[in-house]
């Protein structure tokens, strides 16, 4: 079992500037290991959204950097979500959601989540599988998730805050 418990918190944004976060536990041995972990969820996040990753915090997590943008796309702002639902070895509920998710992993309904896409099992994969390591996604209280639920599309409340790195609704410049 990991030695001791780290909080991640992973920066994403979309392709008007709006941000969005994706928080959870790790499991870990040493920083060499969260380093792998992240590595491995950004690696996987990436290929499911559309929005970008700009740092954040915790082990291995890079700083920000503003001006860079995700693609625009279906379901390309940071309101549209994935949420995907996983139970620990424990038996609690666990969600996640993944801002500005492609439409490539949905079922043609583009509300469920559809498990067999290969992009959505690799990135199951990472949060399920890496507790035969060393090191894993896991509960707050240091539990491995074990089962992939199932996903649904969320729609989240629009985002009005604006500096000059958020961009107009023609997202041709600065909305300010």
């Amino acid at each position: 079992m990991a030695n001791f418990l780290v909080k991640e918190s992973t920066n994403w944004v979309d392709a008007k500037g709006h941000y969005a976060h994706i928080r959870f536990y790790a499991s870990l041995d040493s920083n060499n290991d969260g380093s792998a972990l992240l590595s491995a969820f950004v690696t996987e996040t990436e290929a499911i959204t559309n929005a970008v990753y700009n740092g954040g915090l915790g082990v291995g997590n890079g700083i920000q950097i503003p001006g860079t943008y995700g693609v625009q796309a279906d379901y390309g702002s940071a309101e549209d979500k994935a949420l995907f639902t996983f139970v620990d070895s424990g038996g609690n509920i666990h969600r996640y959601q993944v801002p500005a998710p492609k439409a490539a992993i949905f079922y043609a309904d583009g509300e469920t989540v559809n498990p067999a896409n290969g992009l959505v099992a690799a990135w199951v994969n990472v949060m399920t599988n890496f507790a035969a390591n060393a090191y894993f996604i896991s509960s707050r209280d240091g539990e491995p998730l074990s089962t992939f639920v199932g996903g649904i599309r969320l729609r989240r409340r629009m985002q009005r805050r604006l500096n000059i790195f958020i961009k107009n609704p023609a997202e041709t410049g600065p909305a300010e």
